[in-house]
């Protein structure tokens, strides 16, 4: 995905302004900054969630803005949003199979009386829901229902979902929002191998820097709607003007 010069205003309000960077590979990405950075908004613009109104997003050369959003659920851009939301009454098994409803070709009739190749495609798509939830070490919680989740399994079991959906890339707005020390640990190792292990590559808006340093190879950050830096994390969180903008003069070293 190739961002160029990428603008958003609102009214008066300028959110982003000259924004032009790649994102590939099969890695997790941090987009970080302290509050009013741009951050969510950059997202919303990668994601179909807001139309820039300067600049351009592509994916393989094809503009992406101006994509329905059909058209970004077949290109496999998938987005999740800071509250888990799942069907309550419904188990985790049945929550992921949502996932796989852009696949889903049968009309009413066909699911309705269970046509052979529609009963093999949902046989197949069981097959992965439980893969899946393998993946995630969430095999236990396969016949459970939503209601009774604790918030960091919610988190886990949407995430589940997105991954059902074969993504080629995963837009994430603060996953670790509400979460516990220990629910952040076990996030933070869990997004870091997912790009391997699924096959995609996530771009993570997240306030921790801990779960910043575990879970992303490499890190964008951004002031006052433009990036600061871009590179490894570990290089651009110990960059002197980017502690000065996330953390505050006070807390930056030189």
């Amino acid at each position: 995905m190739e961002v160029t010069s990428l603008g958003m205003r609102f009214g008066g309000l300028v959110a982003l302004h000259d924004v032009s960077v790649t994102l590939e590979g099969q890695q997790v990405i941090g987009l970080i900054g302290p509050n009013g950075a741009g951050k969510s908004t950059l997202l919303n613009a990668l994601s179909g969630f807001g139309t820039p109104t300067e600049g351009f997003v592509r994916l393989d050369g094809e503009e992406t803005t101006k994509f329905t959003p059909q058209q970004y659920a077949k290109a496999g851009l998938v987005r999740s949003f800071q509250t888990a939301q799942l069907l309550e009454d419904e188990t985790v098994v049945s929550n992921l199979l949502l996932g796989r409803q852009r696949f889903t070709k049968a009309g009413p009739l066909r699911q309705m009386f269970g046509w052979p190749t529609h009963a093999r495609a949902e046989r197949a798509w069981l097959d992965q829901a439980y893969a899946t939830l393998d993946l995630l070490d969430l095999l236990e919680f396969a016949e459970a229902k939503a209601s009774s989740l604790s918030s960091a399994t919610r988190r886990l079991v949407e995430i589940g979902r997105v991954l059902m959906a074969e993504p080629r890339i995963v837009f994430l707005d603060e996953p670790a929002a509400g979460l516990d020390a220990s629910s952040r640990e076990q996030l933070a190792e869990v997004l870091r191998s997912l790009p391997e292990r699924a096959g995609c590559l996530i771009v993570l808006v997240e306030h921790d820097v801990n779960i910043v340093r575990k879970a992303c190879g490499r890190c964008i950050a951004l002031s006052a709607g433009h990036i600061l830096a871009d590179g490894p994390t570990e290089e651009v969180l110990d960059r002197h003007d980017v502690r000065v903008a996330y953390f505050g003069e006070s807390n930056a070293v030189a």
